[in-house]
Formats: C-alpha cells, sequence, structure tokens
C-alpha cells in the first residue's frame, strides 16, 4: 500500500492527481499503511515510504484546485476568442463574396445577373474552400435572383455559425447593396431585417 501510494503521488504531479481520484486512493493508502505501520511495526514496514506518498498525494490534489479556477477562467474566454474569430472571418467572407458579385455581373453576367457560388468558384472569383459553404466554423448560402423586363438583378448571402453558440453566435446578411446586417438568430439565417453593422462596405 505505501508503493501503490507513492507512485501514485509521482503520477499525479505529471496527470494533476489523476483528475483528484488517484490522489484521494493515494492518500487512503498512505494512512492505512501508516496505521498499519505504527500499529505493528515488527510486522509492517515502509512507514517512511507512506510519509512520502502521502506526501506526493496530498500536493498533487492541491494542485487541482488552482488549475481547474484558472481553467474556469480560461476556458470561456477562449470560447469567447474563438466565435469572435469566426465571426470575424465570417464578415471577411462576405465581403469576398460581394467583391465576387460584383466582378461577375460586370463581366460574366452582362450586367442581368450575378453568379451562384460554383459560378464565382468557376470563374476563380471565390477561393474553392469559400465556395464548400463552410469556413471558420459558419455555414455560407448565395442566392441569385436574375433581371427580368420588371425587375432588377440581386443576390443574397448568408453566413451562419455551424454550431450555434460554439462556433459563433451571431448571423450575418449581405447582398448587393454591399450593407452587412447582423444578429443573434439563434442560428437562424440572417436576412434585410436585421440591423446592419457599424459600417457600410
Amino acid at each position: 500500500m505505501a508503493v501503490t501510494s507513492l507512485v501514485l503521488g509521482i503520477l499525479g504531479f505529471f496527470t494533476f492527481g489523476i483528475m483528484g481520484i488517484g490522489a484521494v486512493v493515494g492518500i487512503v493508502l498512505a494512512s492505512s499503511a501508516m496505521r498499519k505501520a505504527r500499529q505493528l511495526p515488527s510486522e509492517y514496514g515502509g512507514q517512511g515510504v507512506a510519509t512520502a506518498g502521502l506526501v506526493m498525494n496530498v500536493t498533487s490534489l492541491v494542485m487541482v484546485v488552482p488549475i481547474g479556477l484558472v481553467a474556469a477562467i480560461a476556458i470561456p474566454n477562449l470560447l469567447a476568442s474563438r466565435r469572435a474569430a469566426n465571426e470575424g472571418a465570417s464578415i471577411a467572407a462576405l465581403r469576398r463574396i460581394h467583391d465576387a458579385q460584383r466582378t461577375y455581373y460586370s463581366t460574366v453576367g452582362g450586367e442581368s445577373s450575378f453568379g451562384t457560388m460554383d459560378q464565382l468558384m468557376s470563374n476563380g472569383l471565390v477561393d474553392p474552400q469559400l465556395a464548400t459553404g463552410v469556413r471558420s466554423g459558419y455555414r455560407f448560402k448565395v442566392e441569385v435572383r436574375p433581371s427580368t423586363e420588371t425587375t432588377y438583378a440581386a443576390f443574397r448571402a448568408v453566413g451562419v455559425p455551424v454550431t450555434y453558440g460554439k462556433s459563433g453566435i451571431r448571423s450575418f446578411y449581405i447582398d448587393e447593396s454591399g450593407v452587412i446586417r447582423g444578429g443573434d438568430n439563434r442560428g437562424a439565417d440572417a436576412t434585410e431585417e436585421d440591423p446592419p453593422l457599424n459600417f457600410r462596405y
């Protein structure tokens, strides 16, 4: 028991007390070994090893508390930073789509139509990764409407989080006007009814 306690204590320094369980088991084994060594010293030895195991396990168990506190503070901040980065990348992707649509409209589209995502990619206006529709934790969709005798050509592009709350919170929208709109739609598409962001592209 004393040797097992010491081994658990040593391992605890590299595994943070084996998430606390190994440290508790090590403390129990060390205490039991020390008690037997005191009661029957002629039959049981290893009191020094048991003492070392007790100290090592208590130390490794104490290590869990500050690490847990740091993790409780750091992990939510890391997740928030990741969401913010994904949202920024989504806005940048919608800007690229808008640029690509303007180019397509004035060249391939003959100023009468915008391009689908596949058409934009086949003309080298968006990169293949963006054309797949998923990038930086967001899913993108492009819808186009060609011009008719009574309506102008139009398009709409939206970016929504792949996993709402984890990969992102806000959904975003852009159309031929170049105004990027967005809001917390709980994973649903943003629309022209959402408020514009604080800039016009």
